[in-house]
């Protein structure tokens, strides 16, 4: 039998003390891969003339790697994938294991964290993120049939939403004719590798083992169409501008946005996009270290 990645389901299992197992519905861009280091010896030597090929060497892995999209529900909870993405503390966010379920195969990835987030927002469309991210490693779990995924099994939403209007403001001006919002949540991440001479002589495959959280980056693009009645409301550029992005579903609330970006101050660039209808594009970053600024989802 074939394994067909339109039939992939994927995961969550967190790494809580009571681990929880959330199924994620994933669209057809899933993907996962771990590559390994090849380290080359010379092998001729002065009674070895023609050992003209070099020896190799392969026991260190690199750290594996993973992407997909998925809506975001409309939930009673915060979706975990926003919770495992979004919140940090300490300096450091928290890891996972992801379970990708083919036709007949179960893979694993061990220690997950989530480097980046993208929300694409446009009117009309779905609510949906693109997550990508890294892991200490990935190996075949077992046979569909012959293994259970760990964790007590939450029920899996599938109420997703279509996004009803976008009420973007910046320094507290409201912006009118906003044509799509574009926000990418980035974790700089740097793992660690695990390497010793016991292992090495040994040939053991050695796997990343911890990671460290250096640095945080949330920026994206507002895209406004250019009227005769907001030519002049907001500056070209400003390095203290608060924004706030609201997303409404109305089949939730018409006034509590279903998710929020509320971001005290950012850095801004405002520039000309000539298409067919002119518009403007507000390129922003948030400069501020607010520990609580994450995706405010139904107000929380």
């Amino acid at each position: 039998m074939y394994n067909f990645k339109k039939n992939a389901k994927a995961y969550i299992v967190t790494s809580d003390t009571s681990p929880q197992q959330y199924q994620i519905d994933i669209y057809s861009d899933i993907t996962a891969s771990q590559t390994f280091d090849e380290q080359g010896y010379k092998r001729k030597t002065l009674h070895a003339q023609n050992d003209l090929h070099d020896h190799a060497v392969i026991n260190k892995a690199n750290p594996a790697n993973f992407s997909f999209t998925t809506p975001i529900p409309n939930s009673a909870s915060t979706p975990i994938i926003l919770s495992l993405g979004g919140n940090y503390s300490s300096g450091t966010v928290s890891y996972f294991d992801l379970y990708i379920s083919s036709d007949n195969v179960i893979y694993k990835l061990e220690e997950c964290v989530i480097d980046s987030m993208t929300f694409n927002l446009e009117i009309a469309a779905v609510l949906t993120v693109s997550v990508s991210g890294s892991a200490a490693k990935l190996t075949k779990f077992g046979n569909v049939g012959a293994v259970t995924i760990p964790g007590t099994v939450n029920t899996l939403t599938r109420s997703y939403t279509n996004i009803d209007r976008l009420s973007t403001s910046i320094s507290e001006v409201t912006l009118d004719s906003v044509a799509a919002v574009s926000i990418d949540l980035k974790n700089d991440i740097n793992w660690t590798a695990y390497s010793t001479i016991n292992n090495a002589v040994a040939g053991t495959m050695m796997y990343p083992t911890s990671y460290v959280l250096q640095g945080r980056t949330l920026s994206g693009s507002i895209t406004q169409f250019l009227t005769s009645e907001n030519v002049d409301t907001i500056s070209d550029t400003s390095t203290s501008a608060p924004i706030i992005v609201s997303i409404y579903y109305l089949g939730y609330s018409s006034t509590t946005p279903l998710l929020q970006f509320n971001l005290p101050s950012t850095a801004f660039t405002r520039r000309l996009n000539f298409e067919e209808l002119i518009n403007r594009v507000y390129d922003f970053r948030l400069n501020s270290n607010a520990t609580t600024v994450k995706p405010i989802y139904k107000g929380v």
